[in-house]
């Protein structure tokens, strides 16, 4: 059975655990490099979180494969580490990054389901089926400068440059319908492109494009109680890939039909082309509000608000200082998931997740900082 969409959601699938295990790999070359080094105005950031709304991110990676499966209609990755040298308000770095955004339909979700777990799709229903993928690898460097227009306040943009990798950027949407005698109506129209074609199998296509974006943190000191920390990325951004590949095409149900045990089988008809164009992409941005109180020497209170896009995570709880350690708890309703922070010096960490065992997560991000 093959409905195509099964497709974007693998390739993108394979790539989520693996972030994650790079991010910690990279984790520990940060600590023994800090350790290591006295160099100063070196800063190394890494910033991994990764959402996925209908179900957990293991059965996401599975393909849906399980026992059921939730609504939602989002899942994404967001991937970047940063090596920042400072100089006299000057930053300039290099930065690497890995981003997928996959948006769909409910109806999606639950055809995806049942056509990877070889359920019976039943009859009498009619599915709208909807797919959105925006992926993009890329590699770069990066400017800075900060300004200081009053005292506690700091403003600083930053330029990207990239050098992009890697893309899949299109869309595949139709509709789907079955009636009480199991006769079968659908087209679904697909327009992508891509270095690999993952539904057609193709070879993959060497090309690369270049990008561009703009950031923006805002850091102020109010007062001795109080500070308020703002980091926008991709507030600006857009990749152009000349001459990138891409298909075309509408796919109708004259084969389609439902087998003797009512599964889906499918074999459509395929019209269309396939060929190179240049192709403008835009990444969704981000945004990171932190807000701190701490009316005493060593207990402070604080609430963030993070958002991906559209989806937005609200975080609030409090953290204890001692000396050079502090540590902080912090409550997300959103996925009722807990983020746990700890920096010792000029080392930073901190990890949210909703759940214990990762087979069972919707929600897994890790923030890693090294100063020296």
């Amino acid at each position: 059975m093959n409905l195509y969409m099964p497709a974007f959601f693998s390739f993108s699938c394979k790539y989520v655990i693996y972030i994650h295990l790079q991010t910690l790999l990279f984790a520990v070359l940060l600590f023994f490099s800090g350790r290591s080094s006295a160099v100063q105005g070196v800063d190394l950031k890494v910033h991994s979180h990764t959402f996925s709304e209908p179900s957990p991110i293991k059965q996401f990676v599975d393909s849906f494969e399980g026992e059921s499966v939730g609504e939602g209609e989002i899942t994404f990755t967001h991937n970047r580490a940063e090596a920042v040298y400072t100089f006299k308000g000057f930053h300039v770095g290099a930065i690497a990054r890995y981003d997928y955004w996959v948006g769909f339909s409910q109806d999606t979700v639950q055809t995806v389901f049942e056509t990877e777990n070889d359920l019976p799709i039943g009859n009498g229903i009619v599915r709208n089926l909807f797919l959105d993928v925006n992926h993009n690898q890329s590699k770069g460097i990066n400017v800075a400068y900060s300004f200081k227009p009053s005292t506690g306040l700091s403003i600083t943009p930053t330029l990207q440059l990239y050098r992009s990798e890697s893309i899949l950027f299109g869309r595949l949407d139709g509709v789907l319908a079955i009636d009480i005698e199991e006769n079968i109506n659908g087209e679904l129209r697909l327009d992508y492109a891509y270095n690999e074609d993952v539904i057609f199998d193709r070879d993959p296509q060497m090309f690369d494009g270049k990008g561009w974006g703009v950031d923006l943190e805002v850091d102020w000191q109010i007062n001795t109680q109080l500070s308020v920390n703002y980091v926008l990325l991709d507030g600006l951004n857009q990749f152009t890939f000349e001459q990138a590949t891409f298909t075309e095409a509408v796919l109708n149900s004259n084969t389609l039909r439902v087998n003797q045990s009512g599964v889906l089988d499918v074999n459509p008809a395929l019209i269309g082309f396939e060929g190179e164009k240049t192709v403008k992409q835009r990444l969704p941005s981000k945004s990171f509000a932190h807000l701190i109180y701490r009316p005493y020497k060593y207990v402070s209170f604080d609430a963030r608000r993070e958002r991906f896009g559209a989806e937005v995570f609200i975080q609030a709880g409090a953290a204890v200082h001692l000396g050079g350690f502090s540590t902080a708890v912090l409550y997300q309703p959103k996925g009722e998931a807990y983020v746990l922070t700890i920096r010792y010096k000029g080392l930073g960490v901190s990890v949210v997740t909703d759940n214990r065992d990762y087979e069972q997560a919707h929600i897994l991000g890790v923030n890693l900082n090294l100063s020296y």
